[in-house]
């Protein structure tokens, strides 16, 4: 029987198994209860109008997916997802109006939030009792969230399992629970954690079996895409039996069924590929043309049926030109073809990828209906097919990669006797003793017919070398154990069963073993940069760790309250001493209020050469004007009181004629006339106050004063 069908028939038993017509009738009593206890744990208000549900079932449980809201859009909404054992695993909640529509400091404080995060936990899911620790990645939080997000770990026998965790999200303003999603597998058996092999022994086994490897990565962002060469993990996915020292295979590979790889992979291997191409206008596409020289759309389509032998029954349903994400001056055509096969409504097409300068394949991707043709061909058979497929494209940059396995998918396939009906091939580029992540070539080849049906091409194009000074691979390790290092932990393994089914088992619905293993602690990159063995954050800069300023040198100032809260929303200053009662200079000042505003702009302020970025965010947002830029210049008083109001978007307010303000200080005619306005705004909003009856305009601006203008910016009503 053609698979097809096979499939087809499948998914009509799925759903008359899972759904039968009296599934209502059967689910009745269930679905009332598990509404019941919905209402009485979040007090549901009564005057949601509208109620909808869906049911799944998983092996023995039935769950309800319940959903509150209200036609006038008052209440928001309610989402709680239910079993029929009463476990909760998700809340939502979602209110129209939130009241805040700009950056500002919770009325909750952090220790408060958890404390309630705390009391919620216990009170949904007290089957997790005492088996959950809260994880801090001692981070600044976001001043723009508007609420805290807490993370709880599963920990068995005083070892973490990450796979079970729970997160929940409070209110800052209100205290309320507005999300809360409990991932928890019931009835696991987890190994003893003792008898464990030693942590150096651990280290050993990972610097043999799974060691770090010498790469190429290029940075992402704006501009110019520029490699660095690093010594990194390749295999996310394996671990170090804690117990044998050998080696165990994670879970990250595709399980689905042999048949829909197609449907799931539209694209092919361009998905391998990291960023986002940009699409040209027509305008812009002559204009690039024009200036590089670059082949035009119909040479474009010709080179491509050529290479290809794409005949005359393919229409060409779209073609684009765009920008290549690793070589910023190239442009790549892209193109779809496509028929219907034997008239019968069945689809083929073929996606292409075409360097619009060379002429070269970078991407092709066939797909068309299932057959029931068999197997002809080995996996060997299919390597030798992909080796001599990528010599024919790409002669001279052939003998320039190495099979690499890592990055290839596993695919269960549907029975144990029919042997998969394609494989994958990876590549990649090989400089020197460095292999180049993202370079190289991706194969993919069905094996009914040794055909070619994916495959991915991509190549940096300046030149590369390796240098004499890399630190080698045993430094590179030491240096991996000290500043990342091992835990023990447990994590699940899915045995491949049921294989001759049909359809496997679903993942989520199959009992994992657990195992006890040595991994990578979360929390910090694993790029160690090949010639000074420091850590590099993924965009090849230096990792810092984004941490909370804990300055020595506040205790018992008037300000440090202040200091340390705006310090947990990473506002704060470089270094470990902020001696307050310097004077601060424009450019620190600007950065406070900046990193207040815009928590999303990264900008150095120990490198002056940033200095650009962030004056520039700053005249972008209307918090700074042109001419008004001094970056070592103290700020007086008046300067910042301006630019936070300007951040408030109160100018226009602030600008208006002096006669209408009143200041009560004595010292207010010594405010310029032009900033008398931003001055009393400040005064009536309680940014600012005044000291001895004075408000001491012209003085420089301390850098405690400054934390504290800041922090009565982010409490504004």
């Amino acid at each position: 029987m053609k698979r097809s069908l096979a499939f087809s028939m499948m998914l009509v038993m799925l759903v008359t198994l899972l759904f039968p017509l009296q599934a209502e009738a059967a689910y009745d009593k269930e679905l009332e209860q598990a509404i019941s206890t919905a209402k009485s744990v979040f007090n549901i208000a009564k005057g949601y109008d509208t109620f909808n549900y869906n049911i799944n079932k998983q092996n023995d449980r039935t769950v309800f997916n319940l959903h509150w809201s209200d036609s006038k859009n008052r209440l928001g909404e309610v989402n709680v997802t239910i079993d029929s054992n009463g476990k909760i695993t998700n809340y939502y909640s979602f209110k129209p109006f939130m009241g805040r529509n700009r950056q500002k400091l919770p009325k909750i404080s952090k220790s408060n939030a958890l404390r309630i995060a705390g009391d919620f936990i216990r009170k949904v899911a007290p089957f997790a009792g005492n088996k959950v620790i809260y994880v801090d990645n001692n981070e600044p939080m976001n001043i723009n969230e508007g609420s805290y997000r807490f993370l709880y770990q599963r920990v068995e026998n005083g070892v973490p399992f990450p796979e079970d965790n729970i997160n929940i999200q409070v209110d800052g303003m209100t205290g309320e629970i507005q999300n809360y999603y409990c991932n928890w597998h019931d009835d696991l058996a987890f190994p003893d954690a003792g008898d464990v092999i030693p942590l150096q022994k651990a280290q050993e086994e990972f610097a043999n079996r799974l060691g770090l490897k010498l790469v190429y990565k290029l940075t992402f962002g704006p501009g110019e895409r520029k490699p660095y060469l690093v010594y990194t993990t390749v295999y996310n996915d394996r671990f170090i039996d804690a117990k044998t020292g050998g080696l165990i295979m994670g879970n990250n590979y595709f399980n689905y069924y042999r048949g829909m790889e197609k449907e799931k992979m539209v694209g092919g291997m361009a998905s391998y590929a990291e960023g986002k191409p940009v699409s040209l206008t027509p305008q812009e596409q002559e204009a690039v043309k024009n200036a590089a020289n670059l082949m035009d759309q119909s040479k474009a389509e010709e080179t491509a049926r050529r290479l290809l032998q794409i005949d005359g029954s393919f229409k060409l349903n779209h073609i684009s030109l765009y920008n290549d994400w690793q070589n910023r001056e190239e442009y790549i055509w892209t193109m779809d073809f496509g028929r219907e096969a034997n008239g019968a409504g069945q689809y083929t097409g073929i996606s292409v990828s075409v360097d619009a300068k060379t002429g070269d394949i970078t991407q092709f991707y066939k797909f068309s209906p299932e057959t029931d043709k068999p197997v002809r061909y080995t996996g060997e058979q299919a390597l030798k097919i992909a080796e001599d497929f990528i010599k024919s494209m790409q002669p001279a940059k052939a003998k320039g990669v190495e099979r690499t396995t890592w990055g290839e998918p596993f695919v269960e396939p549907v029975s144990g006797s029919e042997p998969p009906r394609q494989y994958d091939f990876s590549f990649t580029r090989k400089v020197q003793e460095a292999f180049f992540i993202g370079n190289g070539f991706n194969v993919t080849v069905d094996v009914t017919t040794g055909e070619v049906i994916n495959y991915s091409f991509n190549w940096y194009k300046k030149e590369l070398s390796v240098g004499e000074d890399v630190l080698s691979a045993e430094k590179a390790h030491e240096l991996l154990f000290n500043s990342v290092g091992l835990q023990l932990q447990y994590i699940s393994v899915y045995s491949p069963e049921n294989r001759e089914k049909l359809w496997p088992t679903p993942i989520e619905n199959r009992k994992p073993d657990i195992k006890l293993v040595y991994a990578l602690k979360p929390g910090k990159p694993v790029n160690i940069d090949a010639y000074t063995g420091k850590l590099l954050n993924y965009d090849g800069q230096p990792y810092t760790g984004d941490k909370i300023a804990q300055y020595t040198d506040i205790k018992g100032h008037w300000a440090e309250n202040q200091i340390k809260v705006l310090a947990e929303y990473g506002i704060s200053l470089p270094g470990n001493q902020l001696k307050p009662e310097q004077r601060i200079k424009q450019r620190e000042f600007l950065y406070l209020l900046l990193k207040a505003t815009n928590p999303y702009l990264s900008v150095d302020l120990n490198d002056s050469k940033n200095d650009d970025n962030l004056y520039n965010a700053l005249i972008s947002g209307g918090i700074v004007k042109d001419g008004e830029r001094l970056p070592d210049s103290f700020v007086t008083r008046q300067d910042a009181v301006k630019f936070v109001v300007r951040a408030l978007n109160f100018d226009r307010v602030a600008e208006v004629k002096k006669k209408i303000f009143a200041l009560p200080f004595k010292d207010a005619q010594q405010i310029k006339p032009e900033l008398y306005g931003y001055m009393a705004v400040a005064y009536g909003l309680d940014i600012i106050g005044g000291n001895g009856g004075n408000c001491y305009p012209t003085a420089a601006l301390t850098r405690a004063q400054a934390f504290s203008l800041v922090y009565n910016y982010l409490n504004v009503n």
